[in-house]
């Protein structure tokens, strides 16, 4: 389906929200910025997005979409397995995929959500909705529970810079990940 004029400048917007806090940080994220980046008016990311909060909600959105999207297509690419087991699958695959890049916009998104914690309603309900459909899939709903919350984690480390595992570990980590979706 074709984008629309309106949602394709949005798009360009959001994208444009996204490489001023990859260059610059989150303290650098201002209207101005990114109407600069973006190569538009301040006038015309205003009819786009009203205030700063409306461009950080519209990007957790378009975060959103575009995880979904990708674990939709890992998820279809690993058909054979339950429910919970191509999910997991597809989420541990998707985290080990995350570049120092995404990692750099998430923390800039985690420091907004510092100043606001309303912006991340949708991504807490979309991460709620995921944990419920991994135990509710699951013949082992504890164990399904363990293995998305050992995903998030290593998520979470990385993108806080925490990461100590060298790269062979962290291969191995991600193997025994996978070996343990055989039991859901």
């Amino acid at each position: 389906m074709a984008l629309s004029k309106a949602e394709r400048t949005r798009i360009k917007l959001i994208e444009a929200a996204v490489e001023v806090m990859q260059q610059q940080g989150f303290t650098a994220l201002t209207l101005d910025a990114v109407a600069a980046q973006a190569g538009v008016s301040k006038g015309g990311l205003l009819y786009h997005f009203d205030s700063k909060e409306a461009l950080l909600q519209g990007m957790i959105r378009y975060y959103l979409e575009e995880v979904e999207a990708d674990l939709q297509a890992r998820a279809a690419a690993n058909p054979e397995h339950s429910p919970s087991q191509t999910w997991l699958q597809a989420s541990i695959d998707s985290s080990f995929a995350v570049s120092a890049e995404e990692n750099a916009v998430n923390l800039s998104l985690l420091a907004a959500a510092a100043v606001n914690p309303d912006i991340l309603h949708p991504l807490r309900d979309r991460w709620r909705e995921w944990h419920l459909a991994y135990e509710s899939s699951s013949k082992d709903p504890a164990l399904a529970v363990i293995v998305s919350l050992a995903i998030d984690g290593l998520w979470l480390r990385e993108m806080l810079g925490f990461t100590v595992l060298d790269p062979a570990m962290r291969e191995s980590v991600r193997e025994r990940m996978k070996a343990l979706l055989k039991d859901l």
